[in-house]
């Protein structure tokens, strides 16, 4: 059985199908896009993938835990198109704030992963105040803190300069 697994994932809004029957078999190490025009579903995929949409029917499992189960949301990071964290706390603030939320994250966790996405530069600024491709990067960090098995990234380039 692969790591993350899709079987006739379906949501339907009314009388509109968002998602129809996706079956998806994903491994352990694998990186994986979803592509495709708006209003195709990639985003309500995504949120059913991460338990945070109930489909309409279909099934999920992660290494054979069902989304709705504690343990799943453990192994799983999100970047969600939005930002949520608060524009009015320090980027510093927020991820401090944010690791409060998991086990076993450390302060050296937090400056691993601020190094590793290279944002020390403005950490004391307040996130509201970034530019759209700071706050893309602080959002990463952000689902990186408790180290998920799985990151899931809705529209992952959204503000992100590339090159």
């Amino acid at each position: 059985m692969s790591f993350l697994n899709a079987k006739s994932l379906t949501k339907v809004y009314k009388n509109k199908v968002a998602v129809d029957k996706i079956d998806l078999q994903i491994e352990k190490g694998e990186f994986v896009t979803i592509l495709g025009p708006n209003g195709a579903g990639k985003s309500t995929t995504i949120e059913m993938l991460t338990g945070l949409l109930q489909p309409t029917s279909g099934s999920i499992q992660l290494e054979k835990i069902n989304p709705t189960k504690k343990e799943y949301r453990t192994k799983i990071g999100i970047v969600f198109q939005n930002s949520v964290l608060d524009s009015e706390l320090s980027v510093q603030d927020n991820l401090y704030l944010r690791a409060e939320m998991y086990k076993n994250v450390t302060p050296a966790d937090i400056l691993e992963i601020v190094h590793l996405i290279g944002i020390d530069n403005f950490l004391k600024q307040k996130h509201g105040t970034l530019s759209g491709g700071q706050r893309r990067r602080v959002d990463i960090a952000r689902a990186l803190l408790h180290r998920p098995e799985v990151l899931f990234l809705d529209e992952p380039t959204t503000g992100l300069k590339v090159g």
